[in-house]
């Protein structure tokens, strides 16, 4: 799902700041406006996965006309964020009849490949 919300953002001591609306205490800092951009777009998705691992829904953004100030609209895409940050691989012990061991490995059978792309197609993913 992809997440908008508005934020503030302000240059101050030489640095540019971006804090969010709607979220206590989130708040990105960077040399170059670009890069504080990409920080908040970082801390808005963690802050957004990690509500979702703890059960949370997310807050309602607030609407971006009522907002006074310098501001912004920073987005995030959850499912594309939690790819970037999951991609780390796991090592899993699985139980196979010993005959289709010995076949795979015979014909040079990628056991992690073959795990990987049945459970995507089995989860409906790409």
């Amino acid at each position: 799902m992809y997440y908008v919300y508005p934020a503030y953002i302000k240059k101050e001591n030489g640095r540019f700041i971006v804090e969010f609306i709607d979220f206590e205490l989130l708040t990105a800092v960077g040399k170059t406006y670009e890069q504080t951009l990409q920080r908040a777009e970082d801390i808005l998705g963690e802050r957004l996965y990690g509500l979702e691992k703890e059960f949370k829904s997310p807050p309602k953004a607030s609407t971006y006309v009522d907002i006074q100030g310098e501001k912004t609209l920073i987005g995030v895409d959850l499912e594309m964020y939690k790819k970037k940050v999951m991609s780390s691989s796991v090592r899993k012990s699985v139980t196979i009849p010993s005959w289709l061991n010995e076949l795979s490995i015979t014909r040079g059978i990628n056991f992690s490949k073959v795990l990987q792309e049945a459970l995507k197609k089995e989860l409906g993913l790409k």
